[in-house]
């Protein structure tokens, strides 16, 4: 990714986004179909409860919290905490050159 950044400022094309994929880790992620049945029943509730655009997101991360009972928190923490330390790898990677 290092060498990306590089040659797209060789380039001149730095002044365009850029978005590199960090899925979570296989064992921070919630179980797939507690998941699917959360969102769903998440969405429902949204729509039930008139959520609707910028709203949606806090709404579902509420819900998703309570009826996980805290994973979804700590899987987001996971997260957080993955995407910080790849930041860091490449931006140290980067500065190196």
């Amino acid at each position: 990714m290092a060498d990306v950044l590089r040659q797209r400022s060789q380039l001149g094309t730095d002044a365009y986004g850029l978005v590199l994929a960090n899925p979570i880790g296989a064992r921070d992620e919630l179980d797939r179909d507690l998941h699917d049945r959360v969102l769903t029943a998440g969405l429902a509730a949204a729509e039930a409860a008139g959520v609707h655009g910028k709203d949606v997101t806090p709404f579902l991360l509420d819900f998703f919290h309570r009826e996980t009972n805290g994973a979804s928190l700590a899987a987001n923490v996971a997260l957080v905490l993955n995407n910080a330390r790849l930041a860091a790898e490449v931006a140290a990677e980067f500065c190196t050159a």
